[in-house]
């Protein structure tokens, strides 16, 4: 004789629920090879409970979404597991009304003003729950006034990174301390250019990789001013606001972005400083974008020299350009130049001034630039430069 399974019901609004099922989208993949590990986990304790929880998890990420109930949402024990992306699509088609969800235990029933709609459900012991706890891990809190300085710093430094699998140091972001100001750096690595920039009043106690696959469900929590709690361990834990992300740490080289730059620092020596005007540096670039580049492949080489005027001196084969700068170093130097398109990228990251220094590892072979705000350390950046023929 076949078991009867009690019917759950759960009302609750159809615009809060979408809301909070939107962010998820960054975490479930679409058409799994197990339908479940496509699914939300939707609960309600229905006793101790003053919230409704939403869970969603992949084998790498998961988040936890708690709703606090209010006077039209129902307080009963419910729980099960319904199909992310046919949810969405239903709720998306709803204006903001109170909808019921039945579970039977083996299908959901959404009604509604519009009329009922089925979707496939299944227990929520079927809900596939990485576990995230971790005993050895550390602790600290991102304070809420610079909870949007870190979004925006880490949001900077993600335009820096690649998609590698060989190297994943290279498609993540940094976190580091800062023991000079007592503040947060946060780097990004790759092939052609180191990026980093420091952020004030937050003391993370080590370093540690931020997934590129996270990134892109973490900003929105990084967007508003509210407290942060962060876990370090063999997972990432985010907690803010009754929603938790957690990231688990990847497999990365032993080299993080603040040992490779103590190594270009440790084998470099300073070769020309020069301080300018970016704004100035950044139109006078996209002028010289304009012209015809049928050399370098297709881009435009900018040089200084280390002229007796002190100017920042750019020439191709069709015009010539000079910008007024603060210059320092050796009058017999060869000329550096590299290539326009990747000077205009980096200085998107910079206002006012900017300062460029090149370091050689032996004399006349220039082998980076580095860009820094003058007299701050604010943040900078390495890239490749080339010697020119002039």
């Amino acid at each position: 004789m076949p078991i009867a399974i009690q019917t759950q019901c759960l009302t609750i609004n159809s615009e809060k629920l979408r809301s909070a099922l939107v962010p998820f989208s960054k975490i479930i993949k679409d058409n799994p090879a197990i339908p479940v590990h496509a699914s939300v986990l939707i609960q309600v304790d229905g006793f101790a409970d003053t919230y409704i929880q939403i869970v969603g998890a992949s084998d790498i990420m998961r988040r936890v979404v708690q709703l606090p109930i209010d006077e039209t949402d129902s307080q009963d024990a419910f729980a099960c597991c319904i199909e992310y992306h046919p949810l969405v699509r239903v709720l998306a088609s709803m204006t903001s009304q109170p909808i019921t969800i039945d579970y039977d235990g083996t299908s959901a029933k959404l009604t509604s003003l519009h009329g009922t709609v089925t979707l496939p459900a299944y227990p929520a012991r079927d809900f596939t729950n990485p576990n995230t706890v971790d005993r050895e891990s550390l602790t600290f809190t991102v304070p809420a006034d610079m909870t949007y300085a870190l979004g925006e710093a880490i949001k900077r430094a993600k335009a820096y990174t690649i998609n590698d699998a060989l190297r994943p140091e290279f498609s993540g972001v940094w976190l580091s301390p800062d023991p000079e100001s007592g503040g947060c750096r946060v780097d990004a690595v790759n092939t052609e250019i180191c990026y980093y920039e420091y952020v004030d009043s937050i003391e993370v106690p080590g370093t540690f990789l931020i997934p590129g696959y996270a990134l892109p469900a973490l900003m929105p929590l990084l967007k508003w001013e509210m407290e942060v709690v962060i876990q370090v361990g063999k997972w990432i834990h985010f907690e803010a606001g009754g929603e938790t992300i957690s990231v688990r740490q990847m497999e990365h080289s032993p080299y993080n972005p603040t040992q490779i730059w103590d190594y270009f620092y440790a084998n470099q020596e300073n070769d020309i400083t020069m301080v300018g005007s970016k704004d100035l540096l950044e139109n006078m670039l996209l002028r010289i974008k304009t012209l015809p580049a049928d050399h370098h492949d297709g881009d435009h080489i900018v040089a200084w020299e280390n002229q007796k005027d002190m100017t920042y001196h750019y020439s191709d084969y069709h015009a010539e350009e000079i910008m007024p700068v603060t210059y320092e170093g050796p009058l017999n130097s060869r000329p550096k130049g590299f290539r326009a398109s990747r000077l205009l990228a980096a200085l998107s990251a910079f206002e006012g001034e900017v300062q460029l220094q090149t370091q050689s590892d032996a004399p006349g072979r220039a082998v980076f630039i580095t860009f820094s705000k003058p007299k701050t350390k604010t943040m900078a950046m390495i890239m490749p430069i080339v010697l020119t023929g002039r």
